[in-house]
């Protein structure tokens, strides 16, 4: 009796509230409908690339990053200095060494700009290819700024900006080296990430192509 009770009740509310009722269903139509939709689009886009991979003969992906930094800076007698960093081959001579450091003293901030490039190359069998590059502009610092984060030149390398989040970014006031910024800090400004976003942005084009 009180199951029919309930539902008589719930009846009466519904035929009371008539346009209450109709705006309430019509909110839940439309909400699942969206989730639906959203992820059929979803599922309908990596089915594309997925097919148009597969249609070329290619099961596989592997993605290769090498990075360079590719500052140069010229010292007040007229040497130029080029850094390089992983993924390159290193001589004695490209090493920033104390005594280059010491002969760069008297170049002013505004001319030791530098920055960490970074270069993403996705190859098809059939030997397309599609290269992207990622930036992190900064600038050569006047000594070794140590910190818990770096390796390499970055306590040489002061960056323009310093993260803020996963992906925002804020101007690098505090003039704080690579080695000094967190691994968060350093995520949304990362010459790595910003290749990889740019061949995610361009990827789904480039198979499109015949």
């Amino acid at each position: 009796m009180l199951i029919g009770e309930n539902i008589m009740l719930a009846l009466n509310g519904l035929l009371a509230n008539k346009m209450r009722a109709l705006l309430t269903m019509l909110g839940i139509i439309i909400g699942i409908g969206s989730v639906i939709a959203i992820m059929s689009v979803g599922n309908s886009i990596s089915s594309s690339v997925t097919s148009s991979m597969e249609d070329m003969g290619v099961n596989n992906i592997t993605l290769g990053v090498s990075q360079k930094s590719t500052s140069e800076t010229s010292t007040a007698d007229g040497r130029v200095f080029m850094g390089f960093s992983r993924g390159s081959t290193m001589d004695d001579e490209d090493y920033i060494t104390d005594e280059m450091l010491d002969a760069m003293k008297e170049v002013p901030e505004g001319k030791r700009g530098a920055k960490f490039v970074s270069a993403v190359c996705f190859i098809l069998p059939d030997g397309r290819h599609l290269t992207c590059m990622g930036e992190c502009p900064g600038s050569i610092a006047f000594e070794r700024l140590n910190g818990d984060y770096g390796f390499g030149y970055d306590p040489l390398f002061i960056p323009a900006d310093c993260g803020v989040g996963k992906r925002d970014k804020r101007p690098n006031t505090e003039h704080r080296s690579y080695a000094q910024l967190t691994p968060d800090e350093k995520d949304a400004i990362s010459h790595r990430g910003n290749a990889l976003a740019e061949l995610e942005k361009q990827l789904p084009e480039f198979l499109a192509e015949k």
